[in-house]
């Protein structure tokens, strides 16, 4: 029911929003990993590296919805003297993202959901759904290019809830599109 609410919601916003010039663009972010909570103490440690790649579909000058994958990889943890563990997950999701400022930039807020399949050194039950917020920065470096800072918070929601902050930076090449609504 909850994904039948979900499904109906990113349907209707591009009938609610204005058609103006709807843009596509496809990123390739850089980041690094900070475990929080249960990840933390149990399963990790800070840094290390992580990626990202999405694709956005501007419905107007404020609203997007994007899809992206991404990798995030913590710092070995030790759990012994001969023990050691690597922690790591690969979120696929899906969300939207809200631009305060009309122009060539502009700060955001954001929201994704999806699903975050843990690495090999995590227990399987880690393997569920999960929820991002973002917040973030675009500035225009040229025409179809920007520069986009990030920070994503992401809670998996499994037994323990595993999450972690991510911070991202990375590139964005846009081109304005006949609108799809």
């Amino acid at each position: 029911m909850k994904q039948l609410a979900l499904f109906s919601f990113l349907l209707i916003i591009p009938v609610l929003s204005p058609v103006v010039a709807q843009q596509l663009s496809v990123g390739a972010n850089y980041g690094t990993g900070f475990p929080t909570g249960y990840l933390l103490t149990q399963f990790a440690e800070p840094g290390y590296i992580g990626g990202r790649i999405n694709l956005n579909y501007m419905f107007n000058y404020n609203l997007a919805a994007q899809i992206a994958v991404g990798y995030i990889k913590f710092g070995e943890k030790s759990l012994g003297s001969n023990f050691k563990i690597q922690s790591s997950y690969l979120p696929i999701t899906g969300g939207i993202e809200y631009y305060f400022l009309y122009g060539k930039s502009s700060p955001y807020v954001g929201g994704s959901i999806g699903y975050y399949i843990a690495g090999r050194d995590l227990p399987s039950e880690y393997t569920q759904w999960g929820v991002a917020p973002n917040v973030g920065y675009r500035m225009f470096l040229g025409d179809n290019l920007r520069l986009n800072v990030a920070a994503d918070y992401n809670i998996v929601i499994a037994s323990y809830q595993p999450s972690y902050l991510q911070l991202r930076i990375g590139f964005e090449w846009e081109w304005e599109i006949d609108p799809l609504f």
